[in-house]
């Protein structure tokens, strides 16, 4: 409708025009004010922009570029795509040919003559300019700022509008210089970044590339952050194992994680080997697999849970490029790629509880009035329910504790997955805090080059990707509080204990001979295992620390420090708030083995009313919700009538409910 508004009001406004001048001078009129690119307008500026001279000495094949430039400026540019820009010349020669204005020979001549372009005047520096750029692209591609890209040239560039962006200018500095503080000798590969606020989906910083305004390189302003596509190697293996929480896989779930050839759906076979070739673990879970990043294993699980299921749940959580569903997407084998810009929306996802909100790098447009005339308020949806994040978070964190991402461990909740791609050529971290969420990639700009020796180690997603996200994240959260993750029932309760030898499963002691007890991992802290019986074991005993009375971070604290794990439950009561009410096992109860202790700690519980979202569509009622301090959990219910509507709502609108609790709806599928 807007598309035929548009042509009315064009041949209307074309009349009119040829009622009162001449063709002729409406060219005129036309080319002196048309948009040629670089915010170049009209005939004259564009001429001495591009060639040096006044219009009237242009030769017919400098003429013919120029005349190209008008249909698409960004894209025939001839400083930016040159090649694009030649053969649009030698289309605009061609037509000149066909109507009769220069020869057949002519043409060919002129043709097999090279472009001739004068290079770019210096640029003034100004920080930020990857994030600068890719907001100017955003201007000049997304129809929301013009119908066509001369509209959105005129709005830009002589509109008068006042643009205001998410960028954090602190961060930007702090994302520069950790990649040129890590990656800081000449032939280093580069390095891009890309912060986001995973709560408002603002983009704090975007690090495109080693120096926009380098004018040596060619590719200088190529942005790496936004518009590369490079493989993910085991970084991927976060959607993966997404997919598979959301399936009601646990992540105590036991696999083969040997090297072998496993049969794929529809016939062929997939030939999958581990990080050291040749090397399994035998079956262990999805956890460890997680930990240690073991590509058997999640070969395994990915013929499990789908690979069209994966490519649903990265969609979702950000991953905007094109994903083929194939099973070798479980440890980075994409076919097309992605960038940096995708994966810290993704892991943002996670970092918001499950709940996607669209990255953005503008905030509002005024108009030269200051009138507001685009405002970008972020539209949360949930795409994964918040257990199923919470779950992946809990594994993710345990990565940079004891796994492949300890290098990027800083010192404050976190959580995170490295990837290296095939032979070395890609290398990745990506991860978030409960505050931030940042992605982090290494590579060669414009090929796929092995990165063997990079001051003097192979360059892996534990190596300068950790080491870039580490020292950026640790200064951009300098002065935020630590937050902590949500709880999550999967969330690391591992221990290793040593069993005797002589035994089935019992613990040793001890009296236990040296060399006859092996290691074992138990998965949760409540495990009791049996003492040794067959030598002269003695059951140690611990007294509980009385802590009734006391704050509930005094009293986590007195207990870890006696050697006690502590589960924390909440009632409410008129007490204070934060005291403990009662514990178990009591103060001063002697016990043996058990090495938890659950405390009860006062709450005034908050409530507040929950909105009625019956009769909205599914993502109005997670926005809605959300505005109002809740999540969403969706199920659907076959109902043709009400495809994608909310039928039902629990808690029901109108009623009181806990803040920050969880609404469940039901919406209508077909």
């Amino acid at each position: 409708e807007r598309t035929i508004n548009r042509k009315i009001k064009e041949a209307v406004l074309a009349y009119e025009l040829e009622k009162r001048y001449p063709k002729k001078k409406i060219l005129e009129k036309y080319i002196n004010t048309v948009y040629f690119s670089h915010g170049n307008y009209g005939i004259e500026t564009a001429a001495e922009a591009f060639f040096g001279k006044k219009v009237e000495k242009l030769k017919i094949e400098e003429s013919a570029l120029l005349a190209g430039l008008i249909r698409s400026p960004q894209r025939y540019s001839p400083w930016n795509h040159k090649d694009k820009a030649l053969a649009r010349r030698n289309l605009v020669l061609t037509k000149m040919r066909e109507l009769g204005y220069i020869s057949k020979i002519d043409t060919i001549k002129i043709k097999a003559r090279p472009l001739k372009i004068k290079p770019p005047k210096p640029e003034r520096r100004y920080p930020g300019a990857y994030f600068v750029e890719h907001v100017r692209h955003q201007m000049l591609t997304d129809k929301r700022f013009g119908e066509t890209e001369q509209d959105r040239a005129n709005n830009l560039y002589k509109g008068g509008l006042r643009i205001y962006t998410t960028i954090s200018l602190s961060k930007q500095q702090m994302a520069d210089n950790a990649i040129q503080t890590i990656l800081n000798r000449s032939g280093d590969p580069s390095a891009s970044l890309v912060s986001i606020d995973p709560k408002t989906g603002k983009v704090l910083a975007i690090a495109g590339g080693r120096d926009f305004f380098d004018q040596k390189n060619k590719h200088a302003k190529f942005n790496l952050a936004t518009q590369s596509k490079r493989q993910t190697g085991s970084s991927f293996k976060v959607f993966v194992l997404t997919t598979a929480i959301t399936q009601g896989i646990t992540p105590y779930k036991t696999i083969d994680s040997s090297p072998g050839t496993l049969s794929l759906p529809g016939g062929g076979t997939w030939r999958v080997d581990n990080y050291t070739e040749g090397r399994g673990y035998g079956r262990i879970t999805i956890r460890q697999g997680t930990i240690q990043s073991v590509n058997a294993l999640y070969a395994r699980l990915m013929l499990d849970v789908g690979a069209k299921n994966v490519v649903r749940i990265a969609k979702k959580m950000g991953i905007k490029s094109k994903l083929s569903p194939n099973p070798a997407i479980a440890l980075g084998g994409l076919k097309y790629g992605v960038n940096a810009y995708e994966m810290a929306s993704a892991m943002a996802t996670l970092a918001n509880e499950g709940t996607y909100i669209e990255p953005k790098t503008i905030s509002k447009i005024t108009d030269s009035n200051k009138k507001i005339i685009f405002s970008n308020k972020p539209r949360p949806k949930l795409v994964i329910s918040p257990t199923v994040a919470s779950t992946v978070t809990s594994i993710l964190k345990d990565v940079m504790t004891r796994g492949t991402g300890r290098g990027a461990n800083i010192g404050r909740p976190a959580a995170g997955k490295t990837g290296t791609a095939q032979s070395y050529r890609d290398a990745w971290f990506i991860g978030y805090t409960p505050d931030m969420a940042t992605a982090v990639w290494v590579g060669h700009p414009h090929a796929q080059v092995a990165m063997l020796s990079v001051h003097g180690r192979r360059v892996t997603g534990g190596s300068f990707p950790a080491s870039i996200w580490r020292q950026y994240m640790k200064e951009a959260l300098a002065k935020t509080p630590k937050s902590k993750f949500p709880y999550s029932k999967y969330a690391s309760r591992e221990r290793t204990v040593q069993i005797c030898n002589g035994t089935t499963d019992m613990q040793a002691c001890n009296a236990c001979p040296p060399g006859s007890t092996y290691s074992k991992t138990l998965h949760s802290s409540k495990t009791v295992l049996r003492q040794c019986n067959m030598h002269e074991c003695e059951e140690e005993t611990s007294k509980v620390p009385k802590v009734v009375g006391l704050s509930a971070k005094s009293a986590v604290r007195k207990l870890n420090a006696a050697g006690f794990e502590v589960v924390k439950k909440r009632k409410d009561s008129s007490r204070p708030t934060n005291i403990v009410l009662s514990q178990s096992p009591a103060g001063g109860t002697k016990v043996k083995r058990i090495r938890t202790v659950v405390i009860y700690i006062s709450q005034k519980i908050e409530t507040t009313t929950v909105p009625s979202v019956v009769g909205q569509s599914e993502s109005e009622a997670a926005s809605t919700l959300s505005s109002a301090g809740f999540k969403a959990t969706v199920s659907y219910q076959s109902n043709p009538d009400q495809v994608g509507i909310v039928i039902s709502q629990s808690p029901a609108g109108g009623s009181q409910a806990e803040e920050n609790s969880i609404v469940s709806l039901i919406v209508g599928s077909q």
